[in-house]
């Protein structure tokens, strides 16, 4: 069973003569099991792992989870993770909830619906803090409509509205109607999703490509990117349709490009790419750091931010070509990061850590939130948690 698992196999491989044949002469007068026994098996197996994860969420109180949904073959499929921290070894755990089938179209209320459900199916819907999701707009929408925040608002709404319709319909007849059945419609406000939280590293991207690309509105930067990008790609075009023509980039370089001819660049093309390669450096940098499988957190966030944009501001003093590339980027940092470096979470999340704790920024504004929410939680925590308490107080710094 664990073979067909972990190495993604068909089921019908129990059933190959090949296989049979190689089990056999492994051991021979083995038993082997049916398709449909290793069916059951995989089956009853997952059903024992759901319970140990459900099980093992029980025991923890905070909870962040993450979520995609893609197409493949013509179908949909939504995907979810959870992460928290073991209260006793204070290791992170990591655990997949769900990748399942995805009937329909991606709208907003259709991902909110199979959320609401995977997260009710674990019984951790109380216990999320934040779900991470891309930049992608029905994402961003079913947050907005069934965020925590935006359902108290949207009920508010609705309590006015029903208000302003009884005070127009004064004179209208009474009608007597089934309160159970109307109990029991689904208005769309039932939902309660938690908190959301964009993926950084889908922003990094969507500043590298779509905001670096507002750059070409200055005219000089304009053509010289595309005199030199130009060239690049009939090198790779080169590349791609001539083995004779990647032997010798590969003699000359030491490698292969991905998709080049005798294209030869003038020194200020050759600038260019030297200068651009410099830019996008510390954003290339600052996306392999949030990606990271293990050792990053939340608080890593904003000084990895912090830093990008120092040294954005430093690579620009001495460019000659890629200054409005420079210019561009800055504003999509700010206008995509900019409301998270005043979050109070977020701050405080990179405040704990001790690698960064107050020294990531110099803005004493921006050090006072994060170090209210500590203040607030140290006030609430039970006294008797003295452990708590004493490693809380040296990582801000007070002990």
């Amino acid at each position: 069973m664990k073979y067909v698992v972990h190495g993604l196999q068909l089921f019908s491989i129990v059933e190959q003569k090949a296989f049979r044949d190689f089990v056999l002469d492994l051991v021979p007068n083995s038993k082997i099991m049916t398709r449909i026994t290793l069916m059951s098996m995989i089956d009853d197996a997952a059903k024992q792992m759901k319970i140990k994860i459900i099980e093992a969420m029980k025991t923890v109180d905070h909870i962040a989870t993450t979520t995609d949904c893609w197409s493949a073959r013509r179908r949909s499929f939504i995907g979810v993770t959870a992460h928290w921290v073991d209260p006793e070894s204070l290791k992170r755990c990591s655990v997949a909830l769900a990748c399942k089938r995805l009937r329909g179209s991606h709208t907003f209320d259709l991902l909110a619906n199979a959320l609401n459900n995977i997260h009710t199916e674990f019984e951790i819907r109380g216990k999320i803090v934040r779900t991470t999701t891309d930049n992608g707009s029905n994402f961003i929408k079913a947050f907005k409509a069934f965020g925590e925040d935006a359902n108290n608002n949207a009920g508010a709404l609705v309590q006015e509205e029903e208000e302003e319709e009884e005070a127009d319909k004064d004179e209208e007849e009474v009608e007597f109607v089934d309160v159970s059945s109307l109990l029991d419609e689904d208005d769309g406000f039932e939902f309660q999703l938690p908190k959301h939280q964009r993926c950084a590293c889908h922003i990094l991207n969507l500043i590298a490509t779509a905001d670096a690309s507002k750059a070409v509105s200055n005219d000089a930067y304009k053509k010289l990117y595309y005199s030199t990008l130009g060239k690049c790609n009939a090198l790779w075009n080169k590349c791609s349709r001539s083995s004779s023509a990647a032997e010798t980039v590969e003699d000359a370089c030491s490698l292969q490009l991905v998709r080049p001819n005798a294209t030869r660049f003038n020194p200020a093309e050759l600038a260019f790419l030297s200068e651009f390669a410099a830019v996008m450096t510390p954003l290339a940098q600052a996306t392999n750091i949030l990606q990271a499988e293990t050792n990053v957190h939340m608080g890593w966030l904003l000084p990895t931010i912090k830093l990008l944009k120092i040294k954005l501001n430093k690579v620009k003093l001495p460019l000659k070509y890629c200054k409005p590339l420079v210019d561009a980027l800055q504003v999509g940092i700010e206008d995509r990061f900019g409301p998270m470096m005043k979050d109070p979470e977020l701050v405080a999340a990179a405040i704990l850590l001790p690698k960064f704790r107050t020294n990531w920024t110099q803005e004493d504004e921006t050090i006072k939130i994060g170090m209210d929410v500590w203040m607030q939680y140290l006030c609430i925590l039970p006294i008797y948690n003295q452990v708590t308490h004493t490693v809380l107080l040296k990582c801000l710094g007070l002990l």
